[in-house]
């Protein structure tokens, strides 16, 4: 390995320990567990890629990274591309969707944004609202009807950046809104999200 790549696997595991907040103290009590050695033996005896990351975190009683559950695949008709559509299983802001989706962490709005329109992952406003009419109609594309919320990620005018529509059916009717994908507020479990061309979920 070259001395570049070294270093920069160096600077990277220090950004991510400025990021999550590690303290000299926290550093030394995990070289002390001997974890980190474990997870260096594991790395050279070639077992790391085989261990699901989600399974790693529960078995340190932590939540896991994808907040997606996949339900199915959906068609609006026989010419139509197809989504998919995916439930939340735990309370989970826009942003946490977007990881789960693409399945790396993602915290900038504007990446975020980019990688959904490069994967084509968005939908259009048209789109949405012919969601909604064909669900109303009792042609089921798996969109809750019960109150509960689904999320699309939608293209912005602009071209360049994307926001998630809200769409539920409460007592009154459906009910739609647009909101940035750095709103802040956590989404509760049992909402939906579609997305284009996901299959059942991003890379882990």
């Amino acid at each position: 390995m070259s001395t570049n790549a070294t270093f920069g696997n160096a600077s990277h595991l220090l950004t991510l320990a400025g990021q999550k907040g590690i303290t000299l103290e926290a550093c030394d009590a995990l070289v002390q567990t001997g974890l980190q050695a474990d997870l260096f033996e594991a790395a050279v005896a070639g077992k790391l890629p085989s261990l699901s990351r989600d399974a790693f975190r529960q078995a340190l009683g932590l939540p896991p990274l994808s907040c997606l559950r996949f339900l199915r695949t959906c068609q609006l008709g026989p010419t139509a591309a197809k989504f998919s559509l995916f439930q939340l299983e735990r309370a989970a802001t826009f942003m946490e969707m977007v990881s789960s989706l693409l399945g790396k962490e993602v915290s900038e709005v504007e990446e975020a944004s980019r990688l959904l329109i490069a994967g084509g992952h968005c939908f259009t406003d048209a789109e949405v609202d012919a969601f909604i009419k064909l669900q109303e109609a009792g042609d089921d594309i798996g969109l809750n009807t019960n109150g509960y919320a689904n999320f699309l990620p939608v293209i912005n005018q602009d071209g360049k950046t994307v926001s998630m529509a809200y769409v539920d059916r409460g007592g009154r009717g459906w009910d739609a809104d647009r909101y940035p994908l750095d709103n802040g507020y956590r989404w509760i479990a049992g909402y939906r999200f579609a997305s284009r061309n996901s299959g059942t979920l991003g890379p882990r």
